[in-house]
């Protein structure tokens, strides 16, 4: 059963590294050739559907390293990469509520109010620093993971 809890939780959060990889990649690019007006749309809409559908891989993703800890015998140094993984992705979640959450906020309700923020170009930046640190964070996670299923 720690395997079936390992590789599901390789999975779930496989699907949120994808995304955060991605867009580290090739959004944060992408997104610095668009018009204003066009990236506010894009992303204000992705990011209202992205912040409700995304947390279910996570919140599944977490409960099945802690499962995979269970398992495997509860704390003990055989578990040490599933723990760090979990702690690790504590630490996402905090990153995420706290420094990108707002910033999707602020897009979402621009996009929604058709307008484009004064301060857009800023707080891009500010979110493609973010989102190039929550890949190398999910980066580290899935390796963790990967070890603990081998």
């Amino acid at each position: 059963m720690e395997l079936v809890a390992g590789i599901i939780a390789i999975i779930m959060i496989g699907v949120v590294f994808g995304v955060d990889v991605f867009f580290s990649i090739i959004g944060v690019q992408a997104l610095r050739k668009c018009r204003d007006k066009s990236m506010v749309d894009v992303l204000g809409h992705m990011h209202q559907i992205a912040d409700k559908r995304m947390p279910q891989f996570g919140t599944v993703g977490i409960f099945a390293i802690v499962a995979a800890v269970i398992f495997n015998g509860g704390l003990r140094v055989g578990n040490l990469e599933y723990v760090i993984a979990f702690l690790l992705m504590l630490g996402y979640i905090f990153i995420y509520n706290f420094k990108s959450k707002p910033i999707h906020k602020v897009i979402t309700t621009a996009a929604e109010a058709h307008k484009v923020p004064s301060n857009l170009r800023t707080i891009q930046t500010h979110w493609d620093r973010i989102i190039i640190g929550r890949a190398i964070l999910l980066t580290i996670v899935m390796i963790l993971l990967c070890i603990g299923i081998m």
